[in-house]
C-alpha cells in the first residue's frame, strides 16, 4: 500500500467511525429507548453527535480528491479539475461520492442547528451507510450480481453499523441502572437491544459470508495475499466481538438479580472490550475497502 492508499483508508475510517456512531446511536435512542430516558440519552449524547458528523462531512469531501490521486497515481492529480470533474460526472462511484457529500453536509446541518432531529438526521445516516454499497468492491460487478452484491453490503453496512453504533448508547443505559427514577426505561432499552441485536449479529455474519464469497468467487485469490491476511484478522476479531456478547447476555445478565453491582460492571467492561475490538473492524475493513481481492 502506498501513501496515497493509507490516506484513502484513513478517510474511509473516519468516515465509518462518524456515520456508525450517528446510526448506532441514533436507532438506540429513536426506537429501543423509552421516554423520558431518550429525550436524556439524546442530550448526553449532543456533542458527539455533532463531532460525527462534522468527521463524516470532512471525510467525504475528502473521498473524491484522494480517489483522484489514488487512480491518478500522484497526489497532483487530487487538484486536477479535469480528472475530478471525470471522476465525480462520469462515473458510478463518482455520482455516489456526490451524493454522499450532499447527504452529509444535511446530517452536519441537523447535527449543529437542528439537534434533535433525530428522525432525519438517522435517515441520512442509513443513506450514507447505502451510498458505501455503490463505491465498494460490488461497484465493479455488473448486471444480477451487482444487484445482489449492493442489498447484501447494505445489510451488512446497516446491521453491522446498528451494533457496533448502539455500543457506547448500552454503557450510559447501564449508568442510568443507577437511577431509581430511570431505572425502568434504562432495562427496557437493554433487553430491547439484547432482543434486537441477536437480528443484527445474525445479518452481520450472514451478510458478511455472502460477501466475502462475491468478492471472492471467480478470481484468482492467494490464500497469502494482504486482503486474505486481513478478511481473517476481520473474521476472527468479529468472532471475538460475539463470544463476549454471549457472555454479557448469557453470563452477566442472569446475575443482574443477584449481584446487580458486579453483573453491570462485568457488562461494562465487557461493551467497551466490544467497542475497542469494533473500532479495529471498522480499521481493518477500511482497508478492505481499497485493495484489490487478488493483492
Amino acid at each position: 500500500m502506498t501513501a496515497m492508499d493509507f490516506a484513502l483508508a484513513g478517510c474511509r475510517l473516519c468516515f465509518y467511525l462518524g456515520v456508525v456512531f450517528l446510526f448506532g446511536a441514533g436507532c438506540f435512542v429513536q426506537f429501543l429507548t423509552p421516554p423520558p430516558l431518550d429525550g436524556r440519552l439524546e442530550r448526553e449524547i449532543h456533542e458527539g453527535t455533532r463531532t460525527a458528523a462534522l468527521l463524516v462531512a470532512a471525510a467525504s469531501l475528502a473521498f473524491l480528491p484522494l480517489q483522484a490521486a489514488v487512480i491518478g497515481d500522484s497526489w497532483g492529480q487530487a487538484l486536477d479539475p479535469a480528472t475530478l470533474a471525470a471522476l465525480a460526472f462520469d462515473t458510478s462511484a463518482g455520482h455516489a461520492l456526490l451524493l454522499r457529500v450532499l447527504l452529509a453536509l444535511g446530517a452536519l446541518a441537523l447535527a449543529l442547528g437542528f439537534p434533535y432531529m433525530l428522525g432525519a438526521r438517522l435517515l441520512l445516516a442509513a443513506l450514507l451507510l447505502l451510498s458505501l454499497a455503490w463505491t465498494g468492491h460490488a461497484a465493479m460487478e455488473a448486471g444480477a450480481r451487482h444487484a445482489v452484491h449492493v442489498a447484501n453490503h447494505s445489510l451488512h453496512l446497516l446491521s453491522g453499523a446498528f451494533w457496533i453504533g448502539a455500543l457506547p448508547m448500552v454503557l450510559l443505559a447501564l449508568r442510568h441502572l443507577e437511577h431509581p427514577t430511570l431505572r425502568r426505561e434504562a432495562v427496557t432499552a437493554l433487553r430491547r437491544f439484547s432482543l434486537i441485536g441477536h437480528l443484527a449479529v445474525a445479518l452481520v455474519v450472514a451478510t458478511g459470508l455472502i460477501n466475502s464469497v462475491l468478492i471472492i468467487a471467480g478470481r484468482p485469490i492467494e490464500l497469502g495475499s494482504l486482503y486474505v491476511r486481513l478478511l481473517a484478522i476481520k473474521v476472527s476479531l468479529v468472532a471475538l466481538m460475539i463470544a463476549i456478547a454471549i457472555v454479557n447476555r448469557y453470563v452477566c445478565v442472569p446475575r443482574l438479580r443477584s449481584s446487580p453491582e458486579r453483573a453491570v460492571r462485568l457488562l461494562r467492561h465487557g461493551t467497551i472490550a466490544e467497542i475497542g475490538i469494533g473500532i479495529t473492524v471498522l480499521t481493518v475493513a477500511a482497508a478492505l475497502g481499497i485493495l484489490d481481492p487478488a493483492s
